[in-house]
């Protein structure tokens, strides 16, 4: 076998990450959808779009002779430290499926407690 062929495994799991990013996008978030803010996870929507509807606001309130402030968050690495349970919790509100949250709980546990164990003294 040739080092650039994917393995089987490698297959299996990136179709089944397909399979189930499509299942969230379709189903669970049909039900219960993303607050229309929150510019990740959204089609048509990025970086770019957040600082835009940003831009839009700060110029209405300057128009208005007005204040504007604006806090900026670094949120780089914020996957990373983001709580396992919180992950789970998440997915449940939204209404995905216990097996799916199931089946990816040990995949996400592992690298969760990986990672935290890297960011705790």
């Amino acid at each position: 076998m040739f080092k650039s062929q994917p393995t089987l495994h490698f297959t299996l799991l990136k179709t089944m990450e397909r399979l189930v990013d499509r299942y969230l996008g379709d189903e669970a978030l049909a039900l219960g959808p993303l607050h229309p803010n929150q510019q990740g996870y959204q089609v048509g929507k990025s970086v770019e779009t957040a600082l835009h509807q940003l831009m839009v606001q700060v110029e209405n309130v300057l128009d208005q002779q007005q204040t504007a402030l604006c806090v900026f968050l670094d949120t780089e690495g914020a996957i990373k430290s983001t709580y396992y349970d919180s992950m789970c919790d998440a997915l449940v509100r939204h209404g995905v499926d216990h097996t799916i949250v199931q089946w990816i709980q040990p995949p996400w546990r592992a690298t969760c407690l990986q990672q935290q164990s890297m960011v705790l003294p």
